[in-house]
């Protein structure tokens, strides 16, 4: 159905005609997600929406018995609820999940209790995400998804602004949270507090390099006394390795020849072979490999490192 443009003015309303079809539909660009379908009987204000991919209509009333202003107000106030709320669908069919808690939804983010072709999240991050729920929000733990608003959230980000990182982090988790229930619930369910809720621009770090072409963390690793803890730094900065594949590394995985090293598990699950630069052959990793202190030394003490 094309929408026509017209001027909604008390004249043109009453000549708005149809010209076919189901409906004819108008709108005048004063009044957003406002829209008049002329049938062949009747005239019909409606609010429609494009939101999350999916076109959302809900009707007003019909022209004259709902006038212009009231029909802008109520499709203001429509608006308003659905940026703060999101969409909740009227379904009558039987409900294919109950409310739940927000502490539930968390269960159900982590153990793919939904749907198991739901994304399996690692258990590093699992185990991040109710902490840090505990810490910030405790009282929005045991309240009903539903009940927790856009107003709510952007508040809270708000109030973090001293500690913008974890503030990200906070709507980071909710987000993903949210979005599960989105897609994989099949009961209509369709409120995302988080939809448009602005976090924090990611802190910049001024200095990478100084002006002698020094890199600030390769001093500072440099100082470490222990020779083992300083290798084991080492191999972290220049690898961009996680501690864990640092940890898990065996003998045969390096090659010091062809300057290879091959991890047997990423994140991804997946196993793949790196090159070692340059600076990591020249600077104490390979010493320490080769006299054995490194794997002992990640063995023993590589709590320290985390």
């Amino acid at each position: 159905m094309a929408t026509q443009e017209m001027s909604f003015t008390k004249g043109a309303l009453d000549k708005a005609a149809h010209k076919g079809g189901a409906a004819t539909r108008y709108r005048d660009a004063r009044y957003p997600n406002l829209y008049l379908e002329v049938g062949a009987r009747s005239k019909t204000w409606r609010y429609r929406k494009f939101f999350k991919g999916r076109n959302f209509t809900e009707t007003l009333g019909t022209w004259p018995q709902m006038t212009v202003i009231e029909a802008a107000q109520t499709a203001a106030e429509i608006n308003t609820q659905v940026e703060d709320a999101g969409i909740i669908v009227k379904d009558k069919r039987p409900r294919g999940a109950d409310e739940v808690t927000l502490r539930e939804a968390l269960e159900q983010h982590v153990t793919q209790a939904l749907d198991p072709r739901q994304r399996k999240t690692s258990d590093e991050t699992a185990a991040g995400y109710a902490p840090h729920l505990r810490l910030h929000v405790p009282r929005w733990l045991d309240m009903p998804i539903s009940e927790i608003t856009r107003q709510m959230v952007n508040e809270k980000i708000k109030s973090m602004s001293h500690i913008p990182t974890t503030a990200s982090g906070l709507l980071r988790v909710l987000s993903a949270i949210y979005g599960t229930q989105l897609a994989y619930r099949d009961d209509g369910f369709e409120h995302d507090p988080t939809y448009r809720v602005k976090g924090y621009e990611a802190r910049t770090r001024d200095l990478l390099f100084d002006e002698a072409k020094r890199w600030p963390a390769l001093d500072a690793v440099l100082k470490v006394p222990n020779v083992t803890r300083r290798s084991a730094w080492l191999a972290l900065l220049f690898t961009g390795f996680r501690m864990r594949n640092i940890r898990e590394l065996k003998w045969s995985d390096i090659d010091f020849d062809e300057r290879m090293v091959t991890l047997g598990r990423m994140k991804n699950g997946q196993k793949r072979t790196f090159p070692l630069s340059d600076m990591t052959i020249l600077l104490d990793i390979e010493k320490m490999f080769k006299v054995g202190r490194f794997m002992h030394y990640l063995v023993a003490e590589s709590a320290v490192m985390r």
